[in-house]
């Protein structure tokens, strides 16, 4: 007999076919003894044995079981009051003895295998490793056996109201393209391994998928956490809505994994005006041992991936996707057309209006921009993070990227190299002085000494907004201009910006289509160094610098020494200047002492700038990605000739 998924009319559905999924060492780089995540490989081959695995009809009956079970629950812990839940003064926590006294052991499987080891009989344990097989836990690495060591648990409730409807958030979690672009900065990746029930005719209710996500923090240096899950959706009520993930670690335990998802999700309620309250659950168990000790405050206590930080993402989305449809734009100079040629004109300060084309074009940009800096910077398996051979650049890690006849992308080979540093001052005032288009000057290497000025800023409020910038030089020099989008939510914040040429960015201004225009974007991920209460500051700050920069004389997985001496150079002496500016001027002496070599380099670009800029031509624009690298490499060579 064919079980089907249903719904919660007890009506039935024919599920599916579920889905199929879509270095060598280098000289000078230190590749050993960096593994963000174990198992890379194994995961990949786990993504095809999962996907195959859910087509059995035997595991879509326990998958569809999984799924109720886990809705009961979440429905319950998302009205659940005291004494479930109580409040630590920074996050709605869940209060573990009630929790099971409430719903008893969720994970039988983890508690079989904690059993296991702890009486030591001969047990065999089930492995997905490669296949599905068994091993005798006296033949278990020291490795493996921690494994099955009990994880942290992480569980925080959160509720706000969104601007936005039930139908239109379900539809974004449901379709795992609105999902990964909706959480830039926390989700690396995300597929669909199956698809059991797609839910009734013209809506998600009783929609059921098995999903494999990976999530991360901005930085190279921490690892990210992967989880393979059944994302379930009903509708509750009328107006009201639960969508739900749990983990299919009881189904098919897979001891590499350091992330097990509990029941966890949103329940969404109807309000009047196109509005809704949301109530975010996020339920893990995790393994936090490989995560560096800078960063181990955030995640022991559960701020790094709580409901808040999800929360707090989705309203600043949700904010900024109505304020697109507003008139809240200005122009600090005018923009002239010229016959079909669009041409930016600077020398007046008229604030003139910009044509709603023209904006959206522009956070349809920004947008790319953002998803783009997330995605190289974070420790993921695609990122192929390597240390920077160089004595006291441990924290510093670099990547490359190649690409060829790419839309977005410029043909070449890119690097990407970033690091992470505690800053002792609260994040607002590194926020502050980051984004601040005027004091830009103070900190980047192009535009460091010479004149800023702002064509124009979208706002979404006061410290929400994209601007656009001009830089300068003096009147025989090119002009460069800026994108640049500040970003500021709940728990963390970002400065992200793309060097442009005035072609491209006219394109932009005027209502063109961004998608061919060629980006690398390098900016500043910002967080607190510990959890704090809302309104409340952290002492310290966070801070992630990633650079995104085009190299002639590298190829992909091979930097040369030169190139990499460059790279330490400019990434440390940004971080001097920054530290110049924000730290007190009594403890910190860097602007002073700003090393000889940055000062070089900053000359060597100056000499050549002109001569080594990289144009890449889309179908419809161009962009300018200045190759610092490739400059001071030149400008070397030719000093020694």
């Amino acid at each position: 007999m064919r079980v089907q998924p249903f719904d919660n009319r007890g009506d039935y559905y024919e599920p599916l076919p579920p889905h199929t999924p879509e270095h060598s060492p280098e000289l000078g780089l230190d590749q050993s003894g960096y593994s963000p995540n174990i198992g890379g490989h194994t995961l990949q081959a786990s993504d095809l044995l999962m996907s195959v695995s859910v087509s059995a009809e035997v595991n879509k009956v326990k998958i569809i079981e999984l799924a109720i079970e886990a809705m009961k629950e979440f429905t319950k812990k998302a009205t659940a009051k005291e004494p479930i839940w109580h409040h630590n003064g920074i996050n709605e926590i869940l209060n573990e003895a009630e929790y099971v006294k409430q719903f008893g052991s969720f994970s039988a499987t983890l508690d079989e295998i904690v059993r296991m080891a702890e009486v030591g009989d001969p047990q065999w344990i089930p492995c997905l490793e490669h296949t599905f097989e068994f091993i005798h836990i006296s033949e278990m690495s020291e490795y493996q056996l921690m494994q099955t060591r009990p994880f942290q648990t992480e569980a925080t409730r959160e509720s706000g109201y969104i601007s936005g409807t039930p139908s239109e958030l379900v539809e974004m979690l449901m379709n795992v393209e609105q999902w990964v672009t909706m959480f830039p900065n926390i989700i690396s990746r995300a597929m669909v391994l199956g698809v059991l029930s797609e839910g009734r005719e013209g809506s998600f209710d009783g929609a059921l998928q098995v999903v494999k996500a990976e999530f991360h923090l901005p930085s190279p240096l921490v690892p990210t956490r992967t989880c393979y899950f059944a994302r379930y959706c009903k509708l509750l009520d009328i107006g009201t809505w639960a969508a739900v993930d749990v983990s299919l670690e009881k189904l098919f335990p897979n001891p590499l994994l350091q992330c097990r998802r509990r029941p966890s999700g949103c329940l969404i309620q109807q309000l009047l005006n196109g509005c809704s309250k949301v109530t975010w659950i996020e339920h893990m168990e995790v393994n936090n041992r490989y995560v560096p000790d800078l960063f181990q405050p955030l995640y022991t206590s559960g701020f790094a991936f709580g409901a808040r930080h999800w929360f707090g993402t989705l309203l600043q989305q949700c904010t900024r996707l109505v304020n697109s449809m507003t008139n809240n734009i200005f122009m600090y100079d005018n923009v002239h057309r010229k016959s079909s040629n669009f041409i930016i004109l600077i020398f007046c300060h008229d604030i003139v209006y910009i044509e709603p084309e023209g904006k959206k074009s522009l956070l349809k940009l920004a947008e790319r921009m953002m998803r783009t800096f997330c995605a190289n910077i974070n420790a993921s398996n695609v990122n192929k993070w390597m240390t920077l051979g160089k004595s006291g650049a441990e924290n510093v890690k670099i990547t490359t990227k190649y690409s060829i006849n790419e839309p977005g992308k410029p043909s070449g080979v890119t690097v990407v190299f970033a690091t992470s540093l505690h800053l002792p001052v609260p994040p607002s005032k590194v926020f502050n002085f980051l984004s601040d288009e005027e004091r830009r000057n103070e900190w980047d290497i192009l535009s460091y000494g010479l004149k800023i000025e702002k064509i124009a800023n979208i706002t979404h409020d006061l410290q929400n907004r994209v601007s656009v910038l001009q830089v300068k030089p003096s009147p025989d020099k090119i002009r460069m201009l800026y994108l640049q989008e500040s970003y500021v939510d709940e728990t963390n914040s970002y400065v992200i910006y793309v060097p442009m040429d005035i072609c491209a960015m006219s394109m932009v201004v005027c209502g063109g289509d961004p998608g061919d225009i060629a980006i690398l974007p390098s900016g500043f991920s910002i967080l607190p160094d510990r959890p704090v209460a809302r309104g409340e500051q952290s002492p310290g700050t966070l801070l992630t610098i990633a650079f995104q920069l085009m190299d002639t004389s590298s190829t992909s997985g091979r930097i040369p020494i030169n190139s990499q001496e460059t790279i330490y150079t400019l990434i440390m002496g940004t971080v001097d200047l920054i530290k110049a500016a924000v730290l007190p001027k009594q403890t910190c002496h860097c602007q002073e002492c700003t090393s000889q070599a940055y000062k070089v380099l900053l000359n060597s670009i100056r000499d050549g700038i002109e001569d080594n800029r990289h144009v890449a031509q889309g179908s419809k624009g161009a962009v300018m990605a200045v190759s610092l690298i490739s400059t001071v490499n030149f400008q070397a060579k030719r000093k020694r000739m």
